[in-house]
């Protein structure tokens, strides 16, 4: 990797982290408001709204739990992609997509939102098994809650150039 090549979007968090530790005291409430009123927007989708002040105390911050691990399970993903050496031409130009920009290969953005579908599918498995275990939820409620609480979480902001906040 030269010394120009920035990492693509599991480093933009934490370089902002890094760079701005405080920009977290900031970022992980954010965060847990749109996991909050996408909760109340997934009951309403099964027709359940009822349950949003019941849910408050326990399973919200359970389902916030769930994404961030989804998401740091898609970044883990992304960034185990960008270390694999290269073999080809088109394999360097697609981890220098995934590391900077995904929209100059197609085979970069396959992998991207190859990794945004692996952060969906895991806050979809830990919603339903950490989350919901306890709700009066039937199976199918709690697979559609789940499902649209993963697509409306999934972490479309690995899409974004890091060129656009680094250089």
């Amino acid at each position: 990797m030269n010394k120009n090549t920035s990492f693509y979007s599991v480093c933009l968090p934490l370089f902002l982290v890094l760079a701005a530790p405080k920009s977290l005291y900031a970022l992980l409430p954010l965060n847990f408001i749109i996991d909050v009123l996408v909760v109340r927007m997934a009951l309403g989708s099964i027709g359940r709204r009822e349950l949003f002040a019941p849910m408050w105390k326990k399973e919200i911050w359970l389902c916030a739990l769930a994404s961030l691990l989804g998401t740091c399970a898609g970044g883990a993903a992304l960034y185990g992609v960008s270390r694999i050496p290269f073999g080809s031409e088109a394999w360097r130009l697609a981890v220098q997509g995934v590391r900077q920009n995904p929209f100059i290969s197609t085979n970069a953005l396959i992998i991207v939102f190859a990794c945004i579908i692996v952060a969906a599918a895991f806050t979809y498995l830990l919603t339903l098994w950490l989350a919901l275990r306890k709700t009066d939820l039937s199976l199918k409620e709690k697979r559609t809650f789940c499902l649209a609480f993963a697509l409306f979480t999934a972490p479309y902001a690995f899409i974004l150039p890091t060129a656009w906040f680094i250089h």
